[in-house]
């Protein structure tokens, strides 16, 4: 067995009487001895050690009653007041639990030493196997079954682990999985709440829910923890990651997980579809208990339908939405939908002071074609020309809108009997593009046959290579992908786009060094490409190299003062730099911008209370 780098090896759970005994169980830690092999606590002879954590170490021992290998936890002499009352409140929370799938627990006992002797697994955290070994995704989905049970077994209990991760479940030979350490566990009993609920931060940051970060943990915390665990299973990567711990904070608090088949293709549309649902922000948004979960994946198994929908949230298509970089062309062919969208790209325009020429010039022609269509009395032949950034740029605006289905609705009306128009031809390529944005899968590959078409028709149309691309990665189908836009650079080596568009992928599978050599072409092709000098400040933070980072940042937002998202970056850069008050207004400015999240506002208040006031 491979104890690796265990902490807090214990469950806290209380009995009031055991809790009233903790000073005479500790009058004598302060004078022991280190343990050595041979040594004896009661019937178990010290073997060797397994681990070491906050609260004390695990030693392999010999039961010489029962015949049998031993995992014996004993207390640090210098363990804090604290850890020494969770300590003794673990013995009666794992004598409560008893499940295959948890770590058994068979006495407690206090010479020479306060210490517990616990089940020996012979196998491998799942840590390891999740680095070491890859695991297949039924195999992935027979754990998350066993270990859901585990836990709806200790909620019947009224016991919270509060520090589920992969590091904490061990796994046999026979591939059981085995929950261990309930050392931060909570007992919801009242003498317990007084210790749990001192509004202490307790559980390891990278698998911790936003209300776990505040000290309110409840049993959707645990289901969170459970979603961290299949994320990183999933990718071979923490839900969020970073070198410093209120940047750690401030992502779990205000971030929304990037999906996890951007950085593996093969996962599965509804498996991960249940693990961003168990990673929701609000605690009501996952799923009820463990009970329910264990049914979802049990339904995933059988494929019988599940609860958890496929990009059909609010956060995950804002996410998309704000990710998505691509330039794209929306033409509109019926007067009454046309009248709709000018009027509203036009709100967008009327206020804003600041917009290009770029969208002036297609403000202008779209006017233009609206007189001719009025003078004409006609519904078809004509071209509106907007890009998908103008778009965005309105979205901005008013978010809302682009959401709203009566809007997007007669749209996709009009796409759906594009082949019976007379203008078929342009609107295969306004049909490619606006299905390419929807999140439903047949609507992705009804674009993707679109601009087989326009592509057939017009092999040298750099942007049709560009926009199947974009449909072809979010289908999580990379290489065909890269393969249209190699095309596109052969077409034209000089455009920016492509580079960058390619960046983005190679950055989404860890391929820093690659994406880096990108994203600085795309700067030398283009020196004022902002989503360039955005996407390559992204990668510096990944790279650590955070200087550069804000150098890129910087360079961003003077050419394009309204990116939200790099202002909350910077933010962040300058939070991780103590330059608080550079971070304060960074947020702010990207609250102004239209970013509406409450935890944003969180975040601001933290930082206005670790900001001194300025003496008048």
């Amino acid at each position: 067995m491979d104890y690796h780098n265990r902490e807090n090896v214990t469950a806290a759970d209380s009995r009031a009487e055991t809790t009233k005994k903790h000073s005479e169980f500790f009058d004598h830690l302060r004078t022991q001895s280190p343990i050595v092999k041979g040594q004896t606590f009661g019937r178990y002879h010290i073997e060797r050690p397994l681990g070491r954590g906050g609260m004390g170490v695990v030693y392999k021992a010999y039961d010489t009653k029962l015949k049998i290998p031993v995992a014996l936890k004993v207390i640090a002499n210098q363990a804090s007041h604290q850890n020494q009352k969770r300590f003794l409140l673990e013995a009666a929370a794992t004598a409560r639990l008893d499940h295959p799938n948890i770590v058994r627990f068979y006495e407690v006992g206090e010479k020479p030493q306060p210490y517990i002797a616990m089940e020996y697994i012979e196998g491998w955290t799942l840590q390891q196997l999740i680095h070491e070994r890859r695991l297949k995704e039924t195999h992935i989905i027979d754990l998350m079954i066993k270990i859901c049970e585990a836990l709806q077994h200790a909620h019947k209990k009224n016991i919270l682990h509060r520090d589920i991760k992969p590091a904490n479940i061990m796994v046999t030979a026979q591939g059981q999985p085995k929950i261990m350490d309930f050392g931060l566990a909570k007992v919801r009993d009242e003498d317990v709440e007084k210790l749990s609920q001192s509004g202490q931060m307790l559980g390891t940051l990278l698998y911790m829910s936003p209300e776990q970060i505040e000290g309110k943990a409840t049993i959707q915390s645990d289901i969170y923890s459970i979603g961290a665990t299949l994320y990183e299973a999933l990718t071979l990567r923490p839900v969020f990651q970073g070198a410093h711990y209120v940047n750690i904070v401030c992502q779990i608090v205000d971030k929304y997980p990037v999906p996890p088949h951007e950085f593996n293709e093969k996962v599965s549309a509804y498996l991960e579809a249940i693990c961003l649902k168990c990673l929701e922000k609000k605690p009501q948004k996952r799923y009820n208990d463990f009970r329910q979960l264990t049914k979802e994946f049990r339904n995933l198994q059988q494929q019988r339908p599940i609860l958890a929908k496929r990009y059909t949230k609010l956060d995950a298509a804002r996410y998309f939405f704000l990710k998505n970089k691509i330039l794209t062309l929306a033409v509109i062919s019926v007067f009454s939908i046309l009248l709709v969208a000018v009027t509203f790209i036009t709100h967008a325009w009327q206020q804003a002071q600041d917009l290009n020429v770029l969208l002036m010039q297609e403000k202008k022609k779209t006017e233009e074609n609206l007189v001719k269509l009025k003078q004409e009395q006609q519904q078809s032949q004509v071209l509106v020309n907007a890009s998908l950034k103008s778009l965005k740029y309105a979205a901005k605006k008013s978010p809302r809108l682009i959401q709203d289905k009566k809007f997007v609705q007669p749209f996709i009306k009009v796409f759906q009997q594009a082949d019976r128009l007379k203008t078929a031809k342009e609107l295969r390529w306004l049909r490619g593009a606006i299905f390419g944005q929807s999140n439903k899968r047949r609507y992705l590959e009804e674009s993707i046959k679109d601009y087989n078409h326009v592509i057939a028709d017009s092999p040298e149309d750099v942007l049709g290579y560009i926009n199947r691309a974009n449909t072809y990665r979010k289908l999580g189908k990379n290489e065909e992908a890269l393969k249209d836009i190699a095309k596109a650079m052969q077409i034209d080596p000089k455009r920016a786009e492509p580079y960058v568009f390619r960046a983005n992928i190679y950055h989404r599978q860890g391929k820093l060094n690659e994406a880096l050599r990108d994203y600085s072409v795309a700067i030398e092709l283009n020196p004022s490409y902002v989503d360039a000098y955005a996407g390559r400040g992204r990668l510096y933070i990944d790279k650590k190299m955070y200087h550069e980072a804000l150098v890129d940042h910087d360079k961003a937002l003077a050419l394009e003062p309204n990116l939200a998202k790099a202002y909350v970056n910077r933010g962040r850069l300058h939070m991780m730099k103590s330059n608080f008050r550079q971070a304060l207004k960074d947020f702010g400015d990207a609250k102004a911008l239209g970013v509406k999240d409450a935890n944003l506002d969180t975040t601001i208040a933290r930082l206005r209370m670790l900001i001194p006031k300025r003496k008048k």
